[in-house]
């Protein structure tokens, strides 16, 4: 591995959850208990902010928080719902064309 200290950020299943994993620097030869996580259902101010802190805060990687937050954001994003509801019908009068 290139670097001991990671950040990984990714959907946590399928409930609205997303986890995010840092490595442990003392258990590079044991994959198994590699990654420290941490399984976030807040909303996402909150979740920016764990997120954050983790980082930046506790001095870990701080020059991945951009990039942390940035891949926050679009797992966040692809896990919302969309609506589902009754669709607007379009009210303007058509055009009929070919007619005089």
């Amino acid at each position: 591995m290139a670097n001991k200290k990671t950040v990984t950020i990714q959907s946590g299943g399928k409930d609205q959850s997303v986890l995010l994993a840092t490595t442990k620097t003392k258990k590079q030869n044991k994959p198994s208990a590699l990654l420290h996580k941490s399984l976030m259902k807040k909303e996402f101010p909150r979740m920016a902010k764990a997120v954050k802190n983790q980082v930046t805060d506790n001095y870990y990687r701080p020059d991945l928080t951009k990039a942390a937050l940035a891949r926050l954001s679009a797992v966040h994003r692809s896990l919302k719902v969309a609506k589902s509801g009754v669709k607007k019908r379009n009210r303007q009068a058509l055009k009929v064309r070919g007619r005089k």
